[in-house]
């Protein structure tokens, strides 16, 4: 189990909620913690267990049977963390079907029925309507009073190792993650999928990922979509909401780790797949003479994240048109309607109207002509790529190495590392019949980060591709913006 300590303490003062102003709907405010079947009492922490059951008790609420008793207790942990979380005392708790999949802790009706003794007993209170049209959840704010010891609650894991998702729905104009479908459905490939994945999350749970303020990860789930095995499949986990530094940061069995970055992963599985299989480089972007005509490195660097950008919203998402720009991922609120707005590429890239998104296509496809070809690849490239670390990671775990994904990336010990990169190197040839350039960063001592080139296992690199891996100078690592 993956601990982390929660203190409940009166005296902290309370920051200010984020306000959203809207002329048609006034001053609203948003949560600063979503309740989430996360959390249990630490088993071994007889005082938590007693708290939480003599809560349970003030609130007129017990289960008739043992488990049902225990899922309530799973239920109330998860408030109880996160009214310590909470940095405003406001805290969001969706209730709908798709919160609690197949699998969960505990279900949707536990947890209304936890959350209305909560309210009626005085521990939570409702502030503020749901707002649909500004994307706002119900907010509810906790009585802190009523809280006032020392507790200490760890993640249970508990859930679902797989699922699969429908397609992504509109709803008021935007795109929402589609309903989790019926496990039945995919029997038996899914339990396959699953028993891997709990293999994996059985070695990570002895070898935890601890952060620097002593949280603690182990669990994670693999999610398909559009109703396929076969489209998306990556594992996610708590600790990939974390930036590259916080993560370089934590530990595993007490030492530090090292995360290893496949480099320009799109680029070179269609490279092996629809183009010549022949070696890229270290950096394909730096290619294209977009890039190679940016004026300092801060320019390069921008251009670069804008270029990878474009490959893949290409190579990605049905329907993206040459000549029209895909539309951007930040987001920002109107500071009148309160509406959320989406910033397109050309405000965050601060592109001039000269700036076309044909002719940045086409400095792309000068570099790389098969990417035209994207339609006769078949596949989904989120699949291949999560099949090559997937392959990888159970590899590791086969060997009690402990392994934890963060996308295209492997974060392990840094001890493990030479054997991490082999094992990626033998599944990225498994799966696509050659092998492309990785890196790896950590931390020394001093706190100085460390970026290098993992070396390329010459067994599995063509002639034409060895000569040119011979003739390359070697460079300072470019980052993966």
């Amino acid at each position: 189990m993956c601990g982390v300590d929660i203190f409940f303490n009166q005296s902290v003062q309370l920051e200010s909620p984020n306000v959203i102003r809207s002329i048609y709907y006034g001053d609203l405010f948003e949560g600063d913690y979503f309740v989430a079947p996360k959390f249990m009492p630490a088993p071994d922490d007889y005082f938590t267990n007693m708290a939480a059951n003599k809560i349970l008790e003030e609130i007129e609420l017990k289960g008739r049977r043992i488990s049902d008793h225990q899922k309530l207790v799973y239920c109330l942990s998860d408030f109880l963390v996160a009214s310590s979380a909470t940095k405003t005392g406001l805290i969001c708790w969706p209730s709908s079907s798709n919160n609690f999949p197949s699998g969960s802790a505990y279900t949707k009706t536990i947890a209304q029925t936890v959350r209305a003794a909560l309210i009626k007993h005085g521990y939570l209170f409702k502030y503020q309507e749901q707002c649909q049209a500004l994307g706002l959840a119900r907010v509810y704010l906790v009585n802190r009073d009523m809280i006032d010891t020392e507790l200490t609650f760890v993640r249970h894991g508990i859930g679902p190792a797989v699922s699969v998702r429908e397609a992504k729905e509109v709803f008021l104009g935007r795109k929402v993650k589609g309903k989790d479908l019926p496990r039945s459905q995919f029997m038996p490939d899914i339990e396959l999928l699953e028993n891997q994945v709990k293999a994996i999350n059985k070695v990570n749970e002895k070898h935890r990922l601890v952060s620097d303020w002593g949280d603690e990860f182990f669990y994670s789930k693999r999610i398909f979509n559009n109703g396929s095995l076969q489209v998306g499949g990556r594992l996610y986990g708590d600790w990939q909401s974390y930036n590259e530094e916080e993560r370089l940061g934590m530990t595993i069995d007490g030492e530090r780790v090292c995360e290893i970055d496949l480099k320009a992963c799109y680029l070179q599985i269609c490279n092996a797949l629809i183009g010549p299989g022949t070696y890229l480089g270290q950096d394909p972007y730096q290619e294209i003479s977009y890039i190679q005509k940016a004026r300092n490195d801060d320019e390069r660097a921008s251009r670069r994240k804008l270029i990878k950008r474009l490959i893949s919203a290409y190579l990605c998402k049905d329907g993206t048109e040459i000549g029209r720009f895909p539309k951007g991922e930040e987001k920002e609120r109107n500071p009148e309607t309160g509406r959320l707005r989406t910033v397109s590429i050309q405000e965050e890239f601060g592109l001039g109207a000269e700036i076309k998104h044909r002719d940045l296509m086409q400095c792309i496809f000068d570099a790389y002509p098969f990417l035209q070809n994207k339609d006769q690849m078949g596949c989904d490239l989120t699949f291949i790529e999560s099949q090559i670390m997937i392959e990888a990671i159970s590899n590791m775990v086969a060997g009690d190495l402990p392994a934890f994904p963060m996308h295209d990336c492997l974060i392990v010990r840094k001890r493990d590392k030479d054997v991490a990169i082999k094992f990626i190197q033998e599944s990225m040839h498994k799966a696509i019949g050659m092998v492309f350039d990785m890196d790896y960063s950590y931390l020394c001592g001093d706190g100085s980060k460390v970026n290098q080139y993992a070396e390329i296992n010459m067994d599995y690199v063509d002639r034409k591709s060895m000569e040119l891996i011979d003739d390359l100078d070697v460079y300072e690592v470019i980052e993966d913006y």
